[in-house]
């Protein structure tokens, strides 16, 4: 089993406020935003952000499973979160959130997904944590935390419980040092 360390739940509260904040300010000037989770990592992100931040009133869910270049080396499951957007895409203005920005490939996939249903006007990413890994020329316009890590290192994003100091615990996959500051 490789090495994980989890970071301190207080620097993930500090990234998922971060987030919030820069998400509802730019909210607050420019209205009309729909808010999409992509499946599986975004949804909860999704649901805390929208208790978090007001003008968040509803999460659509989309799933990029179907777009994914790297389908082989991650199989669909059996059961998976199906697309449901609660909105017409053509035309409209679109958050899309995630809990982690590593590769672009699943934003590229999640963006082909998003267009199968219409043309937004326009698309932001907000992302939790950004590891810096990217290979498509894609980057996130709200990151609650940079976390630069090598490419063979992988984060995981879970809800903490209820009586958690923070929403999330992120745990480090094959870290062998303590990660940086943020």
């Amino acid at each position: 089993m490789e090495p994980s360390r989890e970071l301190p739940p207080e620097r993930v509260r500090a990234a998922f406020d971060a987030l919030c904040r820069d998400v509802g300010a730019f909210l607050e000037s420019n209205p009309g935003f729909e808010a999409v989770a992509v499946a599986d990592g975004g949804i909860a992100l999704g649901q805390a952000m929208m208790d978090a931040v007001p003008p968040i009133r509803r999460v659509g869910i989309l799933n990029a499973s179907f777009h994914r270049d790297d389908v082989g080396l991650k199989p669909i499951p059996k059961a998976f979160q199906p697309t449901d957007l609660a909105f017409d895409t053509e035309g409209a203005q679109v958050l899309l959130i995630d809990d982690v920005f590593a590769t672009g490939r699943t934003v590229r996939a999640a963006l082909n997904e998003l267009f199968d249903h219409g043309r937004p006007a326009e698309v932001r990413l907000a992302v939790l944590i950004d590891t810096g890994h990217r290979r498509f020329p894609v980057c996130a316009d709200f990151v609650g935390l940079k976390l630069p890590l090598e490419a063979d290192r992988r984060v995981l994003v879970e809800p903490a419980g209820a009586d958690a100091s923070a929403p999330f615990r992120v745990r480090l996959r094959g870290l062998t040092t303590a990660p940086g500051p943020a």
